[in-house]
């Protein structure tokens, strides 16, 4: 049975801020951040490079959900955990429009 913790739910998190934020975290952790269309249609993707390296340290996808312009929580708990920060600093920084 699925816990409710499990179920992903809209964030008041708008992709294009989502999208910012995850390349000024990456710069803040001493990654470089490359975005790309995933394969599927509404799939985006994140890959972080470590000192000009050819192979990722990490990546991960999220779902673009054009219709609601906004992510989804398990979407928001792949990025805190790949930029290694908590939810609260990550909604912090887009609630003061990236200047912390």
């Amino acid at each position: 049975m699925q816990k409710i913790s499990d179920v992903a739910i809209p964030t008041n998190i708008k992709f294009s801020d989502f999208y910012k934020a995850v390349q000024i975290l990456a710069v803040r952790k001493g990654f470089s951040c490359k975005p790309y269309k995933g394969k599927k249609a509404s799939a985006f993707c994140f890959e972080f490079f470590k000192d000009n390296n050819e192979i990722p340290v990490g990546v991960f996808c999220v779902h673009e959900d054009k219709q609601a312009g906004v992510i989804y929580s398990d979407d928001l708990k792949k990025a805190c955990k790949q930029l290694e920060v908590d939810k609260k600093d990550f909604e912090l920084l887009i609630r003061n429009k990236f200047k912390i």
